[in-house]
């Protein structure tokens, strides 16, 4: 799932010095060096490729450093009793696994925890302040405005510069995802990014020579955190134009998982993905002709044929056999979802 980005937020995006808001210094070099300053003069030549590593370290830090801080914050008390804390954590994340056994991202999250660590020893030794404030949550354009302010020393107007041009390059590039069935292919599977927030397909942008099958595998792997390479189809059965946008191309997979629970999709992006969950594609088909609905209600009232929304949904219901169904949360969220509902249609049919 890509970064989100907001132009109301660019104008005001400057940390605030002084405030908890502002990251470590320390934080700030080590994710600069480590994404940004080393980039090979290919990738070093233009605003947008530059903003897709400063992108990048917007992710480790969401996805690495910040619950890697969290857990800290949870456990200061026995951090601070144990000078040999860092070893401790260590087995806190990764279990009893020998080093040579961790895979690549075990390893990132050992240095993840490594960073956290030595960072917070120091600003504790100056302070009390909580590991969790010093490694807070920011959005895309506060982070980046600190990267360029404080790193690269660039004025507020080449940031937002950088931002928007961004902005606008983002909605050139292809976007590819899944479109994950149980065996049943009577659920599917939704994602979103905050509490509360629209659901929405596993999806992503296309990265630097990757192509759409090979994206859609990775969003997959990162935002549920399953590997569909057995049951992804080989083609995008699903591509849809959104207003502005390319368009976007969705891969089918009936999984081997039922629909009783989402526990067994873990999210490699936890800054990305708040929420992973089965979807009745019931409650697509009714938020899809209540859509329908909203529109057939205004043409009426516009040639002065008043009718209810209950009355309408009555005749449609007689009309197509939609039977109602309660919705276990706000029917609002599914409002992108049914953008979708014929092509759903298609491949519970194949």
């Amino acid at each position: 799932m890509q970064s989100e980005l907001h132009d109301d937020n660019i104008g005001s995006c400057l940390p605030e010095q002084g405030g908890l808001q502002v990251l470590p210094t320390e934080i700030i070099r080590d994710l600069a060096v480590r994404f940004i300053l080393n980039l090979p003069h290919s990738d070093n030549d233009s605003w947008e490729r530059v903003m897709s590593h400063v992108e990048e370290a917007y992710y480790f830090y969401c996805d690495q450093i910040v619950p890697v801080a969290n857990e800290f914050a949870e456990s200061e008390n026995s951090y601070h009793s144990d000078q040999g804390s860092l070893s401790h954590k260590q087995h806190t994340f990764m279990g009893d696994a020998p080093p040579q056994t961790l895979s690549l991202a075990e390893h990132r999250t050992l240095r993840a925890a490594d960073i956290v660590a030595g960072i917070h020893a120091k600003y504790t030794a100056r302070s009390k302040v909580s590991c969790a404030d010093l490694f807070p949550y920011l959005s895309f354009e506060s982070f980046t405005a600190q990267i360029f302010s404080r790193i690269l020393h660039l004025s507020l107007e080449d940031i937002i510069k950088g931002l928007h041009v961004f902005s606008s390059y983002k909605n050139t590039v292809n976007v590819c995802g899944v479109v994950l069935m149980n065996p049943g292919r009577t659920h599917i599977i939704g994602v979103s990014a905050r509490k509360h927030s629209r659901l929405y397909f596993p999806k992503g942008k296309i990265m630097k020579n990757e192509s759409d099958y090979e994206c859609a595998l990775r969003e997959a792997r990162e935002e549920i955190g399953v590997d569909l390479s057995r049951y992804l189809a080989a083609s995008p059965i699903v591509s849809k134009h959104h207003k502005n946008f390319p368009p976007y191309r969705f891969f089918a997979a009936i999984g081997p998982w039922e629909s009783t629970s989402a526990e067994q999709f873990v999210p490699q992006c936890k800054g990305e993905i708040h929420e992973v969950r089965w979807i009745d594609i019931d409650l697509l088909r009714i938020e899809y002709f209540r859509r329908g609905i909203a529109r057939r209600l205004r043409q009426k009232h516009a040639s002065g044929d008043a009718i209810s929304q209950d009355d309408l949904l009555q005749q449609i219901e007689n009309e197509t056999s939609v039977l109602r169904k309660d919705c276990p949360f706000d029917h609002q969220r599914l409002s992108w979802m049914a953008n979708y509902y014929e092509e759903i249609c298609i491949i519970k049919s194949r």
